[in-house]
């Protein structure tokens, strides 16, 4: 098929033709005739309708009564709760890696680019620190600002990164895939606490390592106005996050990291909003299928607590 002056044309039928000509003579059938060229018109300017993009479906094809082809339309993953039970940490929403809380500090190894966002958190001018300690083989880890959107996956969120890396202070801005803005020259020890510091307004951001003023630099960008806080790790190595603070406005909030009790599967996340307290964790004694169920229990407070799904925009 061909797409000549909006017209589409169907010639397969024609092309054939002569041969099955050929082939009727040789075997003394009557002559065929001809099929006629049909012509479709399409109207490339014309929109008759417009398509929401939330939209979803399927097509059911039997084979074997089976679900086949179509639009792909799993939304969620790990339905069953089958996954083994991951790491949650209190008031943090976890997108990727396995982080570790040994006392008052937390640690990841950065392959994929792991992430941490405070949860139910957003600001549009304020200021963030943290301690790191960058181990061998580490990449560029710290602080992330402003985040929406975030989802596992090295840069699969919305928002401005400052990090540290050994000979360098990398500052990125990610909407879904990251534009460099600025390396700024710092020598940045391995296995050595730093305290990392950044000041953003609606229209700047200034970071700070230890006591200097590494650099400023302007954001104007409509999109990325206003976000949660976060920490982000990078590369193979393991970096280490301790005394992690946000300030939004004239109120400080120090961030302790704490694992949250019980646990949930792996595929899934927690979500408390308010004063709601509760508990979740794995039911292996009577399981609904497999293994093990997720075990919600609500304690009290005012608000909601809940599971979200990693591979999903959805909260349930």
């Amino acid at each position: 098929m061909q797409l000549k002056n909006h017209h589409l044309q169907v010639s397969a039928v024609a092309s054939i033709v002569p041969k099955l000509l050929l082939y009727a003579f040789a075997m003394g059938y009557p002559a065929l005739v001809a099929a006629q060229v049909n012509l479709i018109s399409v109207h490339d300017t014309v929109v008759t309708n417009r398509i929401t993009p939330y939209m979803t479906g399927a097509c059911i094809e039997d084979v074997n009564h089976e679900m086949y082809g179509g639009i792909y339309s799993q939304m969620i993953f790990g339905e069953s709760f089958q996954e083994p039970v991951a790491v949650q940490l209190q008031n943090f929403l976890t997108y990727g890696g396995t982080w570790s809380v040994s006392g008052s500090q937390v640690s990841v190894v950065g392959t994929n680019g792991p992430k941490i966002v405070l949860d139910n958190s957003s600001c549009t001018a304020g200021e963030a620190g943290v301690q790191v300690n960058l181990g061998s083989n580490a990449g560029p880890s710290g602080l992330i600002i402003k985040v929406t959107q975030p989802r596992t996956g090295p840069d699969t969120w919305f928002g401005y990164e400052v990090a540290l890396a050994p000979k360098l202070c990398p500052h990125r801005k990610t909407q879904n895939n990251y534009t460099n803005i600025v390396d700024a020259p710092y020598t940045v020890p391995i296995n050595q606490w730093l305290t990392l510091r950044v000041k953003f307004t609606g229209t700047s951001l200034t970071v700070f390592v230890n006591s200097d003023s590494v650099t400023t630099y302007s954001v104007n960008d409509s999109v990325l106005t206003a976000g949660s806080v976060g920490l982000r790790a990078w590369s193979d190595g393991t970096t280490l996050f301790r005394n992690f603070w946000v300030k939004n406005g004239d109120s400080v909030t120090n961030v302790a990291f704490s694992q949250a009790g019980g646990g949930v599967s792996g595929m899934w996340g927690t979500v408390q909003k308010g004063s709601a307290t509760g508990q979740f964790g794995m039911d292996s004694l009577l399981p609904f299928k497999g293994t093990q169920s997720q075990r919600i229990t609500f304690t009290g407070g005012s608000g909601a607590m809940g599971i979200e799904n990693r591979d999903s925009t959805a909260r349930a």
